[in-house]
């Protein structure tokens, strides 16, 4: 954006007033700009206090919400009730937006079951967002597209979850084992073409930090750790590097750590392990 009067691109944005004002000449280009904000009553103490719009949310967050305080005379919160009940309702009219609110829900709460920080669920959702509007939704396992999803954010932001924690979280859920990694990887791919998101190799040390916590293992184990992960040019799975990785730092360091404890915490089986540790201090 460029000044109207002298041309410069130095415009100042002023939140409080409201303005917005060329630095170089003091035109003030535009006045009176809307608020991003949510808004903030008295009566309510918790809800409508954020930041600018909520993609995880169906309405971006700029819905208004109200709670009903307990001091109220019990026809009073009665009233209160149908009118939140209403309002629910009205903030979502079309089955788009109720679908749309049902499906950000689900992402919401698994976003919460894996662990992830709210940058990263916000991402999930923006990305569920464009699948949408692409038509990539249709006619998918809304779970499975979830957790795909998921996967896509956590290997391009580096977060160390496997594709191993995405099948678990759906056998859980009842779907049998072979057709729940057949369906993800599917998903996964198709999602992938559709967004043109390449998603970068997983490397050994995003998942370091990750189980020197689950061990309960000091940081200079997970520091040396990290940096035999770095050294190392063996093509074994990271999360398989990473262990063998973290015994051997634990070893050099005389804390006791076992491959078997390693097997229970991690899930990694000791075959594989034992053979990576092997071509590591080969």
């Amino acid at each position: 954006m460029r000044c109207p009067s002298c041309g410069s691109s130095a415009i100042f944005r002023d939140l409080v007033r409201g303005e917005e004002v060329c630095t170089r000449c003091g035109l003030v280009i535009l006045e009176k700009l809307p608020e991003a904000r949510r808004e903030f009553h008295e009566v309510n103490l918790c809800a409508d206090i954020g930041m600018g719009e909520d993609p995880s949310v169906h309405d971006f967050g700029l819905g208004s919400q109200f709670s009903i305080p307990r001091e109220l005379p019990p026809s009073t919160r009665a009233r209160l009730r149908r009118m939140k009940g209403l309002q629910s309702r009205l903030r979502a009219p079309t089955w788009e937006e109720r679908t749309l609110r049902g499906s950000l829900i689900v992402i919401n709460r698994l976003c919460k079951e894996l662990g992830l920080p709210g940058e990263m669920k916000r991402e999930v959702c923006y990305l569920y967002r464009k699948a949408r509007s692409k038509g990539l939704t249709v006619g998918r396992n809304h779970l499975v597209l979830s957790l795909a999803l998921c996967h896509i954010v956590c290997r391009l932001r580096g977060f160390p979850r496997r594709e191993r924690d995405m099948l678990e979280f759906l056998v859980q859920k009842g779907m049998e084992e072979k057709r729940a990694r057949w369906t993800f990887r599917r998903t996964l791919k198709a999602l992938c073409t559709g967004l043109e998101v390449k998603l970068p190799r997983s490397v050994a040390s995003e998942y370091v930090d990750r189980y020197a916590s689950l061990l309960n293992l000091p940081l200079e184990v997970a520091g040396r750790a990290r940096q035999i992960c770095s050294r190392t040019r063996l093509t074994r799975s990271p999360h398989v590097l990473a262990c063998a990785a973290i015994y051997r730092a634990a070893r050099e360091m005389n804390y006791k750590l076992t491959l078997r404890e390693l097997e229970q915490r991690v899930g990694v089986s000791i075959s594989n392990l034992s053979q990576a540790v092997t071509l590591l201090e080969g």
